[in-house]
């Protein structure tokens, strides 16, 4: 019997990183119970969704994230998720919300609506976030959104 009443259900399409040079291999599972979670080095928040929000449209915006990077100013759109319970919360977007579209797609072939279609939040990354640093000062600088 599996101590974690997990059931492993199997892998997802691996989602390579946008920003760094790795790639996340994420495995789906089954949980008999519900679980009291916390974040650890790799994850810094644990945000409760019901998956029926994840299909409405209305929780969708293109996040305009603006960095520098090298010297350069780096600019790019991505489509992000607003928890409609949290609005406050940073948005769901990059390899976490990929991994989430990956799940989707799967299980109930959903397309998300395109970027281009939807209102646009600016947010911007410190320096700092493609180099690391202590989890500490990652918490506190990472991606800052304009409300």
């Amino acid at each position: 019997m599996n101590p974690f009443g997990t059931t492993l259900l199997g892998p997802l399409p691996p989602v390579p990183l946008t920003m760094f040079d790795q790639i996340i291999f994420p495995i789906v599972g089954w949980l008999r119970r519900r679980q009291r979670f916390t974040p650890n080095r790799e994850v810094s928040r644990i945000i409760p969704l019901a998956l029926g929000d994840l299909f409405n449209p209305a929780h969708y915006r293109c996040l305009r994230v603006q960095s520098e990077r090298r010297g350069d100013t780096f600019k790019q759109d991505f489509i992000c998720f607003i928890p409609p319970h949290c609005p406050s919360a940073v948005p769901l977007w990059g390899a976490t919300l990929r991994m989430v579209f990956g799940f989707m797609k799967a299980v109930f072939d959903f397309r998300p609506p395109p970027a281009a279609s939807l209102p646009v939040i600016p947010g911007l990354l410190p320096r700092t976030y493609t180099t690391g640093g202590r989890r500490s000062q990652q918490r506190r600088k990472g991606l800052s959104i304009k409300r």
